[in-house]
């Protein structure tokens, strides 16, 4: 039977943005693999959980929201 080691696991560390007024999660995942921040930046694309009782952005632009938050998101990770 083989047992795990360290190098059998890739880690990433998760980031999340909370859109108060809605209640509304925006979840990323830190990137590794070279290649994948060269496509799509140090983060994944979003994973979007509307919590609030509207079960969306409400008066918001959910795109003005989701891009606030990837930008806000990102340099938080930038300064890591």
């Amino acid at each position: 039977m083989k047992r795990p080691t360290e190098s059998d696991f890739e880690i990433n560390v998760g980031v999340e943005a909370i859109f108060k007024p809605t209640t509304s999660h925006y979840s990323y995942n830190r990137l590794v693999d070279e290649k994948d921040i060269a496509r799509f930046g140090p983060i994944s694309p979003a994973r979007v959980r509307h919590a609030g009782p509207t079960g969306d952005t409400a008066d918001y632009d959910s795109a003005d929201v989701e891009a606030m938050a990837l930008r806000l998101v990102s340099a938080a990770v930038r300064r890591r």
